[in-house]
């Protein structure tokens, strides 16, 4: 991403002061004070913190910058080969495969070599198993199987999957085809698709595959809320499964976040799963991948052994992780999908025999596409759902078609409005707040169970694009606060009143807490301290925390949408700020109107939602261009 223009506002000062010390750091490391590697060095820093894993220094070589580095770097950044040859000569700079404070490849990307070494450990596995499928026909669990098995394997396909023959294309049968044919695979879909019916359909074929033989596979999530929601899923649906009874045992029943099952250590930010001790199971399947950057699928992957199968499920559309690297974007390409090689076309042929879709598309020569599954048909919203059309419209960036229906105003579950005047916040949130949580904090005066307050708190929130400023998240909690207050709906005579919804936003590996968390502040009948918080953790079990013990937090009736990430609720209020920022993205847009289950209320400037439906995310990795396109022929697409 061009970083010729940065966003300047005062939380950013502190930022820039740490990014012009590390720059003057690395420079005096490099024996001198060039200008061009501080600037290098300070553009670096400044990407990271943005999201990119690298800086493209052709996207910024000879345009005038507009930082604010005092007397450190020149204002007008270098022509690119002059800043590259000047790069190459430092002693911190070096090219791949060096030990060096700097990485500089062949393309110019300029990286941290922590960022860089976690780009190559990524790149190196799914090369490597591509690699190994193509030369050595080491696929997935289905390879070697004789005639017996795959009858039984036929059998579960059209068990789990009774679609009619010769219809259009059961995207989710080929989805768990796909994962048992290759040593790792990919399913995306928006929110409706079935992506959790297709995972537990997947465990169906993976348990009985391996027939009397146990099979170690584990569930995971990045973040807690995600992984509860991915048990609760399983959970309800196993029982609807059209397998035996000894199957649906075998199913797993628990669901973990990353960082548990990867295992922290306290203080540390290392884990205790890792390339010397590997994770015990033989599938990994990792949910809301969307969510996970670079550095934790470094993590993920050298702690996955080497015969085991992952499989990673999420939607390329959405927002990026928050932290550095668009993972799933880079491994999903750009491409249209649900395009195999002739080599894959066969194999599915093999299996599924007369049943094998009429509309199959040809690809090119393999690799990313052959482990790649987009779910199309959605089941949550029809064509005529005003959700649904309009998260498509966002997907193809037609703003023209997105505000039309909006302004349609004939779906009842969509309603929009222009932003009120600042002064009118408190009074045009009013109805839909009291509306929202009134129920949920009601529940304490009729001493219901808190696992039903939290059930009641889950079907309303407001997702804010910002988190400071009018219309960001920290404002609009503290109008939530006055207007609940004015109702006596809450006594905010302390910050730790009953009925607080809280968020943790530092994770704290000795008490199991992690960014993104959720809890409600309750009395502390029995525990010794008069308030608690309440955490339901992964297993769907409630904690109960001293408020004085929490990591970093903040109140969370409303949150920012990439706080939202792998929750969904009910109904929400969606509101965009009165002005224009480059990162409002239809990525940032389609991920909270996509968190919404029922109906939602959209705040937004006609000419602001333009502007976001219209402009894309870009973060600037190697990952893409390594995976899709190889001088091997392996992920090569047009």
């Amino acid at each position: 991403m061009p970083l010729n223009r940065m966003n300047v506002n005062s939380k950013q000062q502190a930022l820039k002061a740490i990014d012009r010390h590390l720059a003057r750091f690395l420079t005096r490391l490099s024996g001198g004070d060039s200008r061009e590697i501080c600037l290098a060095v300070h553009l670096l820093n400044a990407a990271t913190r943005e999201g990119n894993v690298c800086l493209d220094l052709e996207a910024v070589a000879g345009r005038p910058l507009l930082l604010d580095t005092a007397d450190d770097c020149p204002e007008v950044a270098p022509e690119l080969d002059a800043w590259c040859r000047i790069l190459r000569k430092s002693p911190i700079v070096g090219t791949p495969g060096d030990f060096k404070p700097l990485i500089l490849d062949d393309s110019q990307r300029l990286y941290l070599y922590r960022y860089w070494d976690d780009e190559r450990q990524t790149k190196d596995f799914f090369r490597q198993r591509m690699q190994q499928e193509s030369e050595q026909g080491k696929g997935g669990i289905y390879v070697g199987a004789d005639d017996q098995r795959l009858r039984s394997l036929q059998d579960g396909l059209r068990r789990l999957f009774p679609g009619n023959v010769g219809q259009e294309t059961d995207w989710q049968k080929v989805a768990a085809l796909l994962a048992l044919l290759n040593n790792f695979a990919i399913v995306t879909g928006s929110p409706g698709t079935g992506k959790t019916t297709t995972v537990l359909k997947m465990l169906v074929l993976f348990i009985e595959f391996a027939q009397s033989r146990p099979i170690r596979i584990a569930l995971a999530a990045p973040t807690g809320k995600a992984a509860v929601r991915l048990q609760e899923a399983i959970g309800r649906a196993r029982e609807t499964l059209n397998c035996s009874d000894a199957v649906k045992d075998a199913i797993p029943q628990k669901a973990y976040t990353i960082h548990r099952l990867l295992g922290t250590i306290p203080d540390s930010t290392r884990s205790r799963h890792n390339n010397r001790n590997p994770l015990p199971y033989e599938v990994l399947i990792i949910d809301e991948a969307s969510m996970v950057d670079l550095h934790m699928m470094a993590k993920v992957i050298a702690a996955i052994p080497a015969k085991a199968i992952l499989i990673l499920i999420g939607d390329r559309d959405q927002l990026a992780s928050v932290d550095a690297g668009a993972v799933l974007g880079d491994l999903c390409g750009e491409g249209l999908l649900n395009r195999f090689s002739m080599k894959m076309v066969r194999k599915l042929q093999k299996v599924l025999g007369s049943g094998f879709p009429p509309d199959f598309r040809l690809g090119d020569s393999g690799g990313m596409q052959d482990h790649i599954v987009e779910l199309v048909k959605n089941y949550r919203f029809d064509s005529k759902s005003g959700i649904g059309r309009i998260s498509q419209f966002i997907k193809n960036g037609d703003a023209d078609g997105f505000i039309k229906t909006i302004k349609m105003g004939d779906d009842p579950d969509i309603q929009w409005s222009g932003l009120p005047a600042m002064t009118g916040i408190e009074k045009a949130l009013a109805e839909a707040v009291i509306e929202g949580f009134e129920g949920y904090l009601c529940c304490f005066d009729r001493k219901q169970e808190y696992d039903n307050i939290y059930r009641s708190f889950e079907r309303f929130r407001i997702l804010c694009a910002l988190r400071e400023g009018p219309f960001g998240s920290a404002n609009i909690n503290r109008q939530v606060e006055d207007i609940l207050r004015s109702k006596r709906l809450i006594r905010a005579d302390n910050r730790w009143y009953i009925g607080r919804p809280i968020m943790i936003t530092k994770n704290d590996y000795n008490l199991g807490l992690f960014n993104g968390d959720t809890g409600i502040i309750v009395k502390g009948e029995g525990s010794g301290w008069d308030r608690v918080a309440l955490f339901e953790d992964p297993l769907g079990r409630l904690r109960s925390f001293s408020p004085a013990r929490l990591p970093e937090h903040e109140t969370a009736f409303a949150m920012t949408v990439h706080k939202s990430q792998g929750s969904e609720f009910d109904r929400l209020l969606i509101i965009l700020p009165d002005r224009d920022f480059p990162f409002l993205t239809r990525e940032i847009l389609y991920t909270a109107i996509s968190r919404a289950k029922k109906s939602l209320l959209l705040w937004g400037d006609e000419h602001i939602l333009r502007k976001t439906v219209s402009r894309r995310i870009a973060r600037t990795s190697g990952l893409h261009d390594a995976l899709w396109k190889t001088d091997f022929g392996i992920g090569r697409y047009d």
